[in-house]
């Protein structure tokens, strides 16, 4: 989208309609020792107004500080950290889960008879509202009070008859002030009773200023800065104090919405007013324009043979309440000046549904046309107040393309989370867990030795989308998310003409930790009621497979579709999924903390006949998927005739173990039980058919090889994958290096603490910090390090640690060093963190990955 494109939308120029402040701010530093270190001084200035931004970790558009009119560095765009400047919001909701007295059970801060809560805050100098929630629990012989202190000094005493809701302004110094919360013992009372407590909820604090911070290298003195600094930011104050409340919050509403929902998929570098974001509707992510009335876009087109215009229209959902205000949304065709109407219908907030249309532009073919999308509020009712629902007014997704290109080459990626390799009847299992998988293998190459980067979701699913390893991308821990300066598979493709769609499991696989970049419409699914039990999720993704194919089959695109149905929980109810229990079997279902939460996954003994009962169950969900999932989209592809026309590949993220090594589940260790994951490609007209590839390939080979069959060069980009094309041609005979890595989440470490890698067919497991005791018992002291070196052609279940022999001394050295090479890149990088809520903490927990 061009500036050109937007006629009209309230977005336009929308900073203009807000205060600009040069503020002076020399000799006006306040020393803070409570966030300076050894390295480095702090120092604060609070701001005149508060500053026009919402993220604290971006620089707020337009500001700026100089030092002597000489631009100063803002410290999130770059590494430096010890010189530079930043902010803080001085409004906010404290987050009282990161209190060490924070109460699950009371949902707040408990403070006991006797005792007191602190907080340490800064400040800007102005008056400070400071309001919270107190509920007396236990007190039923007294009325307690409460004493609130300010830097030691009382401020309130406050009488808890029953819950109430409490406001107290001070005027505040600038710097670093503490907050007391004091529940004193009763007067004529010696001893407290431990039993009576309060609960402070939903602390906020509120300041008509904000904090503006700067960063210096320590100095032997400490002196203020003495150099003529300067700010300049945008403040959340409109210009004029003529308009009234409703229109400023309208305006600042505006605001708020340009600075939501960023899109950063590749080939978007042009969005002008923030109008081209990437929202989420209830489960979907999508590619939206914002078109606040009134808004009018002009697109200039020539229409391809046989093509359609494809769109989407409505409100987001946090715009769904009850209103009589409506939005006219119409799409107006021009050609030789001549207008003709498409599409024109009414549509109100509370509606709650993105409808969606097809319009076939047959009789356009290879002409030059005009086309306008507009948007324009109409009320049926007179001084309806709820015009601010009409912010929310989107198009999703307009888009024309060619139907039914036969020369077109589609992609399918499917991973079925937690699937080991040697569980399928194509990889030499002996039960039938995958008749149609099999049989789909028989038209595929199929590779007997593909490894991921790690043995748990995240960091794995993010390898398998860039192409990166894991120091690469960054993704270490359950905290961070995809960088959005990296390419995925989806970027590249959708930029090269593809309609690219993920349908996903949620969890890890959450749009919320970067995966939709790149994808047009990206789902993850969002379940109500017990989320431990997703019997029939593979049932379900292929239900919203086939009715997106009937929808799409026509365009040229890209699918992602995972499922978490052989993760624990074990828990299908179909007859399929308990094909392979026995009849005495003492579970029909495994709940991973009901199994495995007493004693944990390392601790955990149960007798064979309780082993090959987990084992059945798992291998049950397994044979759900084939029968759920793969059977009826390979049918659905040759039905809709593009079978021969679609590369199909089948893979996962990680395996599972089942205590080969005296582990249960997966993400403790990094044997091959967790990281050989299956790889099944089948290519247009079942190409290399039949082809069996023993060479060791990675889950980061996955992508440069689609990118090579879509005639898309891999070598134009960074990855750390190669093409598989040259193996499978016969071009490339030596097995290729992985790289493994796992971070010990129990153990809160920093970084990976447990690593693997190889030469040819020789395994280096090289473990920093160990959690499994069969680990600690059978690694081999080497430097200081412990190591396990397997040769995996020979031991592929890894049963005779062989670091021991001093003829392989060199080669254990060679790979440390390797894997040195290989920590110290992710060292350097900067990963994003992501900001959990309940919702999907919920789902997380239910996979068994929170407590």
């Amino acid at each position: 989208m061009s500036e050109k494109c937007i006629i009209d939308s309230p977005l336009k120029e929308l900073l203009k309609k807000f205060n600009f402040i040069k503020q002076d701010l020399t000799k006006k530093w306040m020393y803070i020792p409570s966030i300076s270190s050894k390295e480095r001084e702090v120092w604060a200035a609070s701001s005149k107004f508060q500053i026009l931004a919402f993220d604290e970790s971006k620089r707020p558009e337009g500001m700026k500080i100089t030092r002597d009119g000489k631009d100063i560095d803002f410290v999130g765009d770059t590494k430096n950290r010890l010189e530079g400047w930043t902010w803080l919001q001085t409004t906010e909701r404290k987050k009282l889960k990161k209190y060490e007295k924070f109460s699950k059970k009371f949902r707040g801060i408990l403070i006991r008879e006797g005792d007191s809560f602190r907080m340490e805050e800064i400040l800007p100098d102005s008056e400070v509202n400071l309001s919270f929630h107190i509920s007396n629990i236990n007190c039923k012989d007294y009325t307690p009070h409460l004493v609130v202190s300010l830097n030691n000094e009382p401020v309130k005493d406050i009488l808890l008859n029953k819950p109430d809701f409490f406001i107290i302004r001070e005027k505040i110094k600038l710097g670093d002030n503490r907050i007391e919360f004091k529940f004193p013992v009763p007067e004529g009372r010696t001893k407290r009773n431990k039993n009576n407590f309060i609960v402070v909820r939903g602390i906020r604090i509120e300041a008509p200023k904000d904090i503006i911070l700067l960063f210096s290298p320590k100095r032997e003195d400490i002196t203020a800065p003495q150099e003529r600094y300067q700010a300049r930011y945008y403040t959340l104050f409109s210009e004029s104090k003529e308009k009234s409340d409703s229109a400023r919050k309208d305006i600042l509403s505006l605001y708020v919405l340009k600075e939501k929902y960023p899109i950063e998929d590749l080939g978007i570098t042009n969005n002008p007013y923030s109008i081209i974001k990437k929202a989420l509707l209830d489960e979907y992510s999508l590619n939206c324009l914002f078109a606040p009335p009134k808004s009018r876009f002009l697109f200039k087109v020539k229409i391809p043979e046989k093509s359609y215009l494809e769109f989407g229209c409505g409100f987001l959902s946090e715009s769904f309440e009850k209103t009589n205000n409506k939005v006219h949304f119409q799409i107006e065709l021009e050609y030789k000046k001549r207008k003709k109407i498409l599409f024109s219908k009414e549509i109100r907030p509370s509606d709650n549904k993105i409808g969606f249309k097809k319009i076939d532009l047959a009789p356009y073919e290879n002409k030059e046309i005009k086309i306008y999308l507009t948007t324009d509020s109409s009320t049926t009712k007179k001084n309806d107040n709820s015009k601010i629902n009409n912010s929310f007014a989107i198009w999703v997704n307009p888009l024309i393309y060619k139907k039914l290109d036969k020369n077109r080459i589609n992609f399918i990626l499917i991973s079925i989370d937690t699937l080991r390799a040697d569980h399928l009847g194509c990889y030499g299992y002996l039960k039938k867990t995958s008749p149609h998988l099999d049989r789909l293998s028989d038209e595929a190459v199929i590779f007997e030795n593909a490894f991921s980067t790690t043995s748990w979701t995240l960091p794995a699913h993010v390898s398998l989308l860039t192409s990166l390893d894991s120091p690469n991308h960054g993704v270490f821990n359950s905290l961070q998310k995809l960088n959005p300066s990296l390419l995925t598979l989806a970027d590249i493709l959708r930029n090269h003409g593809y309609f690219c769609a993920a349908f996903t499991g949620g969890g890890y696989l959450h749009s919320k930790f970067g995966f939709s970049k790149g994808f047009d419409a990206y789902q993850q699914i969002i379940k109500d009621g017990d989320l431990s039990v997703r019997f029939n999720e593979s049932e379900s993704l292929s239900g919203r497979t086939s009715e997106w194919l009937d929808k799409n089959y026509e365009k040229k695109f890209l699918l992602f579709l995972h499922t978490y149905q052989p993760h624990t929980p074990y828990a299908n109810n179909s007859d399929v999924g308990k094909i392979f229990l026995s009849k005495n079997a003492q579970w029909n279902r495994i709940i991973q903390k009901e199994i495995f939460g007493e004693k944990g996954q390392c601790d955990t003994v149960l007798s064979q006949e309780e082993k090959e009962n987990v084992i059945a169950l798992y291998d049950g969900e397994i044979r759900y998927t084939d029968e759920y999932l793969i059977k009826p989209l390979i049918n659905k592809l040759r039905e809709l005739n593009i079978y021969d026309n679609t590369v199909l590949i089948v893979t996962s993220d990680h395996g599972e173990e089942f205590y080969e090594h005296k582990n249960w589940l997966h993400g403790v260790t990094l044997y091959n039980e967790s990281i050989q994951i299956p790889l099944i490609i089948k290519f247009p007209d079942s190409l290399y058919k039949g082809t069996k590839i023993s060479n060791i390939v990675r889950i980061t080979d996955i992508m440069p090889t689609v990118l090579e069959i879509a005639k898309i060069n891999p070598s134009s980009f960074k990855l750390d994958g190669k093409s598989l094309l040259s193996i499978i041609k016969g071009e490339e005979r030596e097995d290729r290096i992985f790289y493994c890595d796992l971070i010990l989440r129990k153990l809160k470490d920093p970084e990976p603490s447990i690593f693997a890698t190889n030469k040819n067919s020789l395994k280096l497991i090289l473990n920093k910090r160990i959690r499994s005791p069969y680990t600690k018992e059978i690694s081999t002291e080497f430097e200081g390090q412990k190591l396990e070196l397997y040769d995996i052609k020979k031991d592929f279940y890894e049963t005779k640690n062989i670091a021991n022999k001093n003829s392989y001394n060199r080669l254990c050295k060679e790979l440390i060093e390797k894997i040195e090479q290989y920590l110290e890149i992710g060292r350097n990088k900067k990963a994003e963190s992501i900001k959990m809520d309940e919702e999907l903490k919920r789902s997380l927990k239910a996979l068994g990955y929170l407590k």
